[in-house]
């Protein structure tokens, strides 16, 4: 408290203005104290920011706020335009692609040599990294994204390895969910480590697919939940049941609640998800606030002893961003049993899919649609890299011992995804995944 009333009298001295009071009516609502105290704090937060950056204190409020001796990059932010990406600067790269298997298994990376064009200027910044547009040498466009700050435990090796393994992890189970939901399929794309002594000082960052349209932040990994989160949520639930408790993938957003990037997952006892991964604390904080939705009861997933209140209450009151711009509050109303199988065959949360084949062509896939071409390609592609998939396709024999299968796969993917080609078929590659699981039967693309 000490510090605060520093920042107050420091505040008050510097700017010579008196600190606006917010003030309840005896007639007001229990809703209007709550927003009375949410316009307070926000107003209160914008107005100390927004003094203390002119402030001649300046200075010693800052080390209140740094961790450790990170310093943050300051760049310049510009629109985002694909027309002139032959004239950004090349780099040779190598790009290291990781595939999991399970929880036991080890991670299996497989490194590839690339010129990449990256853009001077970032045209995004979240909360802790930039994002570039670049372009591979097929024209295909990608983001590269490398950490606000500098320091050891940011623009590193292990840190970016940590973010990629966590993006590998959620498209896992972002396949298991899918099949057992394909009304609603979700996608996490593919993330890959580069790294190149040539760009900057950004030795090691990541790079993925471009993702089109309107990004939205459905939830993050401290149990915050926004609008439109419910099959965000159901999909956080779906991992902690499906690992058998073990993790959840939480810090999810992405476009029209289908295409998905930079998760966090949550796991106890594990060092290899980054300093985001809060274990079972941060699986405790998302079952506080969670309740279970139509998509949770319909997968049949089990829950928690911390979540609280009936699932099936008809109405709920959600906070949100929006709702704390606003000033007012958000109210989501549940459907009642006898409509959740129509609402659930709808689909209607979910847009369209990214083809897999780096092309970034959308792809309008669900329900039976889903599940046949999943197992025909094993993924989700365009028309045109469907026929490129079917006039690579190889087939060697399965390394297991005893198995007389044959593994298949497309070279059109492999040098799309990077990733190595298969030594065991499905079926064996199966028996590494999860302990305490279901497994969806599959079949060889």
């Amino acid at each position: 408290f000490s510090t605060f009333q520093d920042m107050r009298d420091a505040l008050l001295q510097d700017s010579g203005d008196e600190l606006t009071t917010l003030v309840l009516q005896p007639t007001d609502s229990v809703a209007d104290f709550a927003r009375c105290v949410l316009e307070g704090t926000k107003s209160s937060l914008s107005n100390s920011m927004t003094l203390l950056s002119s402030s001649p204190r300046q200075a010693k409020f800052k080390r209140i706020t740094a961790a450790g001796d990170r310093m943050q990059r300051a760049l310049p932010i510009e629109k985002l335009t694909w027309d002139n990406w032959k004239q950004w600067p090349t780099y040779q790269v190598v790009i290291t692609a990781l595939t999991v298997s399970g929880r036991k298994g080890e991670v299996q990376p497989n490194a590839t040599y690339h010129h990449i064009h990256i853009r001077e200027s970032p045209f995004a910044k979240g909360n802790m990294r930039y994002a570039f547009p670049a372009v591979d040498e097929r024209g295909n466009w990608f983001v590269a994204k490398v950490y606000q700050y500098d320091g050891p435990n940011y623009n590193s090796l292990a840190a970016v390895h940590a973010d990629a393994v966590t993006q590998a992890y959620a498209q896992l189970f972002a396949v298991e969910f899918s099949h057992r939901l394909p009304s609603m399929p979700v996608q996490f794309v593919w993330s890959s480590i580069m790294e190149t002594t040539q760009w900057r000082d950004f030795r090691y960052s990541m790079i993925e697919p471009f993702i089109p349209g309107i990004y939205e932040k459905y939830t993050n990994n401290c149990g915050y939940s926004g609008s439109n989160a419910s099959l965000a949520e159901a999909f956080s639930h779906f991992t902690w049941n499906f690992s058998g408790g073990d993790m959840m993938v939480t810090d999810i957003q992405g476009v029209s609640s289908s295409v998905l990037t930079d998760p966090q997952i949550h796991c106890e006892g594990s060092d290899v998800f980054g300093k985001g991964n809060l274990g079972t604390k941060g699986m405790d904080n998302f079952f506080i606030r969670h309740r279970c939705s139509d998509i949770c009861n319909h997968l049949g997933l089990a829950t928690s002893p911390l979540q609280l209140g009936d699932p099936l209450e008809s109405l709920q009151c959600v906070e949100s961003a929006d709702s704390v711009e606003s000033g007012g509050s958000s109210v989501r109303l549940s459907l009642p049993s006898d409509a959740r199988e129509v609402a659930l065959s709808a689909g209607t949360p979910t847009g369209s899919l990214l083809c897999e084949g780096a092309c970034g062509t959308p792809v309008q896939s669900c329900g039976e649609g889903f599940l046949r071409q999943m197992q025909k390609y094993g993924g989700i592609y365009c028309a045109e890299c469907k026929r490129q998939v079917k006039n690579t396709i190889c087939k060697t024999p399965c390394s297991s011992p005893g198995c007389n299968r044959s593994v298949v796969y497309s070279v059109f993917i492999i040098g799309i995804s990077g990733t190595a080609p298969p030594t065991r078929c499905r079926s064996c590659r199966s028996l590494d995944c999860w302990t305490l699981v279901d497994a969806v039967p599959q079949t060889e693309p």
